[in-house]
């Protein structure tokens, strides 16, 4: 569902500005420990390609194909 979510980075600002808003990535997890959306894309784009929402999105913005890590076992 992330990947889906992200594909959208190219063409969707207001995407682009949730995704790096400096507040909801200071926001406490919730009781159930679940993530905002915000924290929950930093968290995948830096274990599926090692870069931060942000490097990636730049990444992204600029034409290039961030490529996925390979994952340890």
């Amino acid at each position: 569902m992330m990947q889906h979510i992200l594909s959208f980075i190219p063409h969707d600002a207001g995407l682009r500005n949730i995704l790096t808003d400096p507040e909801l990535h200071m926001k406490p997890p919730k009781a159930d420990s679940r993530k905002n959306v915000t924290k929950a894309a930093d968290a995948y784009t830096k274990k599926f390609f090692g870069l931060s929402i942000r490097r990636y999105i730049n990444a992204v913005r600029t034409g290039q194909k961030p490529q996925c890590v390979e994952l340890e076992s």
